[in-house]
């Protein structure tokens, strides 16, 4: 901790956001919480900030193919009773 007679003031935390092909267009997922840094009343730094990320999804969403229709099960043949 800083001594009492030294002042110390936050450095604050940025957002980064990062596009992920893996998540769906439109979710996010925070992958770190931002953790604000520390200074002290001369300006050295005691505590890096930590910064906030943020995962972006950037892939479409499957949709049916109406071109391709789903295959037919095949008959089973009555004559293998």
């Amino acid at each position: 901790p800083a001594p009492e007679d030294q002042k110390t003031e936050p450095i604050p935390y940025e957002v980064e956001r990062i596009e992920d092909s893996t998540l769906e267009k439109g979710k996010t997922i925070v992958k770190q919480e931002g953790e604000d840094g520390l200074r002290d009343s001369k300006g050295v730094v005691i505590r890096q900030p930590k910064n906030k990320i943020i995962l972006v999804g950037t892939k479409e969403a499957e949709k049916p193919n109406p071109t391709n229709p789903e295959p037919t099960k095949p008959n089973p043949d009555p004559t293998l009773d």
